[in-house]
């Protein structure tokens, strides 16, 4: 099992390249709040916090008042500890007041650069929306239906096909719900729901299936965002087996499935 602890530096990865370096300030179900870690090449002004010596390569200068949410599908590789669980709560507590004297790591003392200042900016709100998945993705529910057949009906869809909208397997696109609504009469409101895998989606954004993810990238030709999709179906058409076998080797079955001849 991966853990992920405050106080420790992590690289950013998608699509197999690494994005950025973080220190993770909190850490929540599904997502972490981090603060960015810069090198050399961008510029440590107030009010970054200068790394000490021993922890350069890491990286130069850590932000502590940037913090950002990060969903957990971009952690890559822990590459070490930069602080402790008790020094991270202190500096949160510090940046928190402006009138705090900081005691553990100096003030970046290079000129304010408004572009640098901007571009970094623009970067880590573009890692907090990221979302590793499809916009706006929703799933049939069936509570208010008589059957399946109606809905085979309504979309002109045979048995196969509506069985992967009706097992929460494919999203129904707003066509598709416009269409069932107009025959049904059932509001859109009510014919969908969030997805019902979403604890399995939560699961594989898990930096423990990083590597795996990112071996799948490589093998097939996809993108993150395809493999993690395509993993997430193959799962759930395994699921609708009895097996008693874990979430997790589910997980690597499903993945390795992704991107064979016939997916």
């Amino acid at each position: 099992m991966t853990t992920i602890t405050p106080g420790e530096a992590w690289t950013l990865r998608w699509d197999g390249k690494e994005l950025a370096r973080a220190v993770v300030a909190q850490v929540h179900e599904g997502f972490v709040v981090a603060w960015p870690l810069t090198d050399a090449t961008h510029p440590a002004y107030a009010p970054s916090l200068l790394v000490d010596d021993e922890h350069q390569p890491l990286g130069t200068a850590v932000w502590p008042t940037r913090p950002t949410g990060i969903g957990n599908h971009l952690l890559g590789s822990r590459i070490g500890t930069l602080l402790d669980e008790e020094t991270v709560e202190i500096l949160t507590d510090q940046m928190e007041d402006p009138e705090a004297e900081l005691t553990i790591l100096p003030l970046g003392v290079a000129p304010y650069d408004s572009e640098a200042d901007e571009r970094l900016l623009d970067e880590w709100t573009e890692y907090c929306f990221h979302t590793g998945a499809p916009e706006r993705q929703r799933w049939l529910d069936t509570t208010h239906l008589d059957s399946s057949r109606s809905v085979a009906a309504a979309l002109g869809l045979d048995v196969v096909q509506t069985r992967d909208y009706w097992d929460g397997v494919s999203p129904v696109t707003e066509a598709q719900v416009e269409t069932l609504a107009r025959e049904t009469g059932i509001s859109a409101e009510q014919l969908t729901r969030d997805d019902p895998y979403a604890g399995v989606v939560q699961r594989l954004a898990s930096p423990e299936f990083k590597t795996a993810v990112e071996d799948r990238i490589q093998a097939t030709g996809l993108g993150e965002e395809q493999v993690r999709t395509a993993a997430r179906q193959e799962f759930a058409l395994a699921a609708r087996d009895d097996s008693p076998t874990r979430v997790d080797d589910k997980l690597r079955d499903a993945l390795s499935r992704v991107g064979e001849p016939g997916q």
